[in-house]
C-alpha cells in the first residue's frame, strides 16, 4: 500500500513590487511504496532509492519508477493530495519463443506440465517467473531450470 504522512508545512513570504505574498504548502510527503512482485527497484527522478517495500519522501512532480527483472517498468508521477495506487502491479514480460532441440522431435515438459507436440514448437514464457523445462527424446533427457 502507499500510505502518505504530511510533514511540517513550509511557509514562504515573498516581496514582489511592494506587495507581500505568503505561500503555504506541504514540505514533503512520505509514502510507503509497495509492489507486486515485492523487491522491485525504486527510482525517484532516475535516482535509485531502494527496493519495495520502501518509505520515501516525495515532493510534487517527482517521477517514481519501479523496475524488476522480467517485468515492464512502471512510472508514477507524484501529485500531493491525489490518491496513489495501493500497490504497484508490475506487468510480466511474456514472449513467444521457438523452442527447438537436437535431435528434433523431443517431448517438452514446462513447469511440470507436458506440452502437446514435439520440438520445434512455439512456447510462451513469462520472464518474471522461474521455470523448469525438460526435453525428452528416446533415452535422451535434458532438464533445465531458468
Amino acid at each position: 500500500a502507499l500510505a502518505a504522512d504530511l510533514a511540517d508545512t513550509v511557509e514562504l513570504a515573498v516581496v514582489a513590487g511592494g506587495a507581500w505574498f505568503l505561500f503555504k504548502g506541504p514540505k514533503d510527503t512520505r509514502l510507503k511504496i509497495v509492489s507486486r512482485p515485492v523487491g522491485a527497484k525504486v527510482f525517484v527522478d532516475d535516482l535509485e532509492v531502494g527496493a519495495t517495500p520502501v518509505n520515501q519522501l516525495l515532493v510534487a512532480g517527482n517521477k517514481v519508477r519501479l523496475e524488476a527483472k522480467g517485468y515492464e517498468p512502471t512510472i508514477y508521477e507524484f501529485k500531493p493530495g491525489a490518491a496513489p495506487p495501493p500497490a504497484f502491479e508490475l506487468k510480466p514480460i511474456i514472449t513467444e519463443e521457438l523452442l527447438d532441440s537436437v535431435p528434433q522431435g523431443a517431448h517438452v515438459v514446462l513447469d511440470q506440465r507436458p506440452l502437446e507436440g514435439v520440438t520445434p514448437m512455439k512456447v510462451s514464457w513469462n520472464h518474471g517467473l522461474p521455470h523448469q523445462l525438460t526435453l525428452t527424446k528416446d533415452r535422451l533427457v535434458c532438464p533445465k531450470d531458468f
